[in-house]
């Protein structure tokens, strides 16, 4: 194994130092990480999955089940790269996976002297028991014992993009075939997109000899591709997933990471084919490779893997490989299983020196820790070759995991002992290995040696001493196919699922056929009976944060800002997400913590005032001739007697009778209304409204128009409020007379008109204060000038929940107005949506739980989600605290809960606890209304 002195495509000008465990080797501008491993002597790269068995380089692409690797470190580690496929970069630092403590000496090793006890279903057998709960002791263990890499910590180091984009043809593939569709369709005037997976263009062609004819090709093609502007060439792209309507899923790699969404008008699909291994004793040792990849290796990077090579083969494939290893000098046996082979082939393979056994087959690779050796069996007799290099070809499978994404059920083909896609539709096509044609150049009159003249002779399997793997990655054995069948997994996804076969990073890309062959085989039926497995995406792993793209942290949701957002930043606001907005949580001037600041804020509340943002409520104007018996309608409570310049709180239900929002509703003249919705029903409440005047009630004359944007809005609490709202906007238009409680009216606020309702949401004297977007930052400060302090979202929560308000929390869906202690806000003068479906039997009376107070029993917290019982527990519990608080009013947590008949249990002791927190205490059932039952404070 080594470098060769001159040929290859890399650039020996441009010299490269990396790691590999520690340890630094040079490579070569051109090469992958597998390239430079093998160019410095490194044959061992990894362990395997299970048994932590010594794992070489097996192929040269995205096949690759063995050199997993971790690339990067620290936060920028990426686990479960390929080797293979990992372009070599200045200071690269890789590491093996999988091993301890060293890859050299890995202890875990020990393992395979239990390797007849730990076959197919081992972990269903073994760790069911004793209990339900004895997998989570197990699998602490187990995952230490077998697995792949480590996922990083911290945030990810590398930048991350999402791009749409759109063309006529997308090709997937820049092999000859690839090249030529994209020619044509080019020339046609058609938009294309070359997506490639390799960081260079020309598939399996970059395999052959530097003067060879696909060469030459490659390099017309190449030419011509550059010079047109019709075509975009994307390489490090793996074309993932195919899903609706002709849209693909690319992921790119490089310096950042893109995930392309592309709409193609038509895809041609020009990925190729994967090549096979035989299924033998010891063909997971290192030095066993695929016989193609070899070829890969010595010409495109200038490698020679081996100088004693056996050659293992059942077709023409193999041929050209043996001819290449034997120029660059290496000792080639060739052992093909077919008995006779075409006499121009044969003639080539004898003038190169490469010694040709027919009808013969590796049975068994032998050596310690790599391959030292192989016995050949012919004719019932077995001879050893030494040889420190395995070449094996069982034939090909060509990718039709996309077409077959696509809803194209592959089909077998018996001349090419493999699936090929099923019928092109009409979004796509197959060409060249893709579709079963491996001609060296398709589509071409170039004339080559490499077109098989022979057919191909099913082999999936040869018998021998010792473990043979089918599943490399997962140490999939012949025998645990064999087991599996015996105990009655006959499905091809129930074999997948039990023996692990075709599962992991390669999704069995060179191991799902010869399984299939394999159970076909052991049940006396052909392939196409046993069928194949479901494709989906992805083809091949792709990262969570190539996926996520940049909508991380800030940007994983849409957020929005209310407009008083600035002054936030002003007063030194800490923010917190709020369903889609961005609401100020407490202010650092009344605390450093917001345990601390948030009851500062709620004292403030209680003895002088406050403003708080409340922009995010939903506001709504509702207006017609018909707009007072559209709110009766959709309200529970009555509207039509509501007069100008007042407000009505009004709850509403859905059409089955639960609670579905709240909020108040001024009356602005005789047709126009003004409607406030919870911050989180804002869009749910204006989409019902639409649809039902326009589906149920279309000869109503009303319009509504959602206004949430057009005001700012703050609350103003406290018993000195409207002592600083007569400092901005006179005392005479915020007296007790002029402005009455649930009164409206329009005032003037720091040069600019406002709209000031008296509501309170804490129930202390209040103020709603709505003022133009684009001016509410001005009223802000007018106010804030005038003496007001700040409280925030936390301050708020704790405020409603003292004052017995129910809110999301308690409006959950699942909960009625008699459940709320609402009962008296259903009128029984009039119909309302819900009205009937609300008197339903069961959504009312002592077996439904029902809004109570909890005061608690000690110091213990009481917390959100806790579940009740008032003795034992018991399945569900009781019932569940939904919002709680520690109260500066009362020195004790409160808490709102809903309780089973929980009206009829004031005064008794109820057992609270919380199994996520592990916490345990009691409480006392009380009135919802813990402080200022009878509204005293706020009509003041």
């Amino acid at each position: 194994m080594r470098r060769l002195d001159k040929g290859g495509d890399v650039d020996r000008t441009r010299q490269l130092r990396f790691l590999f465990d520690g340890r630094e080797y040079a490579g070569f501008e051109g090469d992958t990480l597998a390239s430079a491993l093998l160019a410095n002597g490194v044959r061992l790269v990894g362990r395997s999955f299970k048994y932590h068995r010594p794992r070489g380089i097996y192929s040269a692409g995205a096949e690759e089940p063995n050199a997993l690797v971790s690339i990067g470190e620290g936060a920028g580690e990426q686990p479960n790269l390929l080797a293979t496929t990992a372009e070599l970069i200045e200071d690269l630092k890789a590491k093996s996976q999988n091993r301890w403590p060293s890859l050299q000496f890995d202890l875990l090793a020990s393992s395979q002297l239990l390797a007849p006890l730990l076959g197919a279903g081992f972990y269903y057998k073994t760790f069911m028991g004793p209990g339900r709960r004895a997998w989570m002791a197990y699998e602490h263990f187990i995952r230490r014992a077998a697995g792949l890499g480590q996922p990083p910590r911290g945030d990810d180091a590398v930048p991350h993009e999402t791009i749409h984009e759109h063309c006529d043809v997308l090709v997937v593939g820049s092999g000859l075939a690839g090249l030529e569709a994209a020619l044509v369709a080019a020339r046609s005037g058609a938009r294309v997109i070359i997506a490639e997976q390799d960081f260079a263009l020309g598939g399996a062609a970059l395999s052959t000899r530097a003067r060879s004819a696909e060469r030459m090709v490659l390099a017309e093609r190449l030419e011509s591709v550059g010079a047109l502007t019709e075509i975009a060439v994307l390489t490090r792209t793996q074309v993932f997933g195919t899903y609706d309507h002709g849209v693909y899923g690319l992921a790119q790699g490089g310096t950042t990471h893109r995930l392309r969404i592309v709409k193609a008008e038509r895809v041609v699909i020009a990925s190729g084919a994967y090549e096979r291994g035989i299924v033998f004793s010891g063909n997971d040792k290192p030095g066993v490779m695929l016989a193609a990849s070899v070829r890969t290796y010595l010409n495109r990077f200038g490698v020679l893997c081996g100088s004693r090579v056996v050659l293992c083969t059942n077709n023409d494939s193999a041929i050209e490989p043996a001819l290449d290893l034997a120029a660059a000098g290496a000792q080639v046996t060739y052992v093909d299983s077919r008995s006779g082979m075409a006499a121009f082939d044969l003639d080539r393979l004898r003038e190169a020196g490469v010694d040709c056994r027919l009808a013969s087959t590796v049975c068994q690779a032998r050596g310690r820790g790599r391959v030292s050796a192989v016995d050949v069996r012919c004719n019932g007799s077995v001879d050893k070759v030494s040889c420190d290099l395995v070449c094996v070809s069982g034939g090909w499978s060509p990718v039709v995991h996309l077409t077959s994404q696509s809803g194209a059920k592959p089909v077998w083909s018996n001349n090419h002992n493999a699936f090929l896609p099923g019928p092109g539709g009409p979004e796509w096509d197959a060409i060249g290995a893709a579709a079963g044609d491996y001609r060296a150049v398709p589509d071409s009159d170039v004339q080559a040696d490499t077109c098989w003249r022979t057919p191909m002779m099913p082999l999936w399997k040869a018998e021998g001493r010792g473990a043979a793997f089918v599943d490399l990655q997962n140490d999939v054995t012949l025998k645990d196919v064999e087991q599996a069948s015996d105990e009655g997994f006959l499905s091809v996804e129930h074999l997948k699922r039990y023996t692990t076969l075709g599962m992991g990073t390669d999704q069995g890309k060179t191991s799902n056929v010869p399984g299939l062959a394999l159970l076909a085989w052991k049940h006396a039926k052909t392939i196409p009976e046993v069928g194949t497995t479901t494709f989906r995406p992805p083809f091949s792993p792709v990262s969570l944060g190539t996926l996520a793209g940049s909508e991380v942290g800030a940007h994983f949701h849409m957020y929005r800002r209310s407009p008083l957002h600035e002054v936030h930043d002003e007063d030194g606001a800490v923010m917190t997400q709020s369903g889609l907005w961005e609401r100020a949580w407490f202010y650092r001037e009344n605390g450093a913590s917001v345990d601390d600041a948030y009851i500062r804020e709620m004292e403030l509340v209680r003895s002088k005032a406050a403003i708080c943002d409340v922009s995010t409520l939903g506001k709504i104007e509702v207006e017609g001739p018909d707009s007072a018996e559209f709110l009766n309608r959709i309200y529970t409570n009555g509207w039509k007697t509501l007069a100008i310049g007042k407000a009505r709180w009004g709850v509403m239900l859905r059409d089955d009778g639960y609670v579905f929002d709240d909020g108040t509703t001024s009356r602005l003249s005789e047709c126009k209304y003004f409607m406030t919705t919870t911050t989180a029903n804002a869009g749910a409440v204006l989409a019902r409204l639409e649809f039902l005047l326009e589906t149920v009630w279309p000869d109503l004359k009303v319009h509504v128009t959602a206004v949430s944007d057009q005001w700012a809005a703050m609350a103003l609490a406290g018993p000195r409020s409207r002592k600083i709202l007569a400092k901005v906007c006179g005392a005479e238009s915020v007296s007790n007379a002029a402005l009455p409680f649930l009164g409206l009216r329009d005032v003037e606020i720091a040069g600019c008109d406002a709209r000031i309702l008296r509501v309170s949401f804490s129930g202390e004297l209040a103020y709603e204060i709505y003022a133009p977007a684009r001016r509410g930052a001005d009223v802000w400060r007018a106010l804030r000038a005038a003496g007001a302090g700040l409280y925030g979202l936390e301050a708020l929560g704790a405020l409603r929940i003292e004052k017995g308000h129910v809110a999301g929390n308690e409006m959950d869906g699942r909960t009625t107005l008699d459940d709320l202690g609402l009962a008296h806000m259903a009128s029984s003068k009039k119909p309302y949506v819900g009205a009937v479906l609300a008197q339903r039997e069961g959504l009312s009376g002592p077996r439904r739980q029902q809004l109570v107070g909890l005061e608690a029993a000690n110091d213990a917290p009481l917390s959100t989600g806790a579940v009740l019982a008032m003795s034992v527990f018991k399945g569900t519990g009781d019932g569940r605290i939904t919002s709680a608080t520690w109260s500066p009013s009362l020195g004790r947590f409160i808490a709102l809960a809903l309780l089973r008949d929980g009206r009829a249990k004031y005064g008794q002791t109820v057992n609270v606890h919380n199994p996520a927190r592990g916490l345990m205490t009691t409480a006392r059932v009380r009135d919802p209304h813990f402080l200022d039952p009878n509204g005293e404070r706020m009509r003041d």
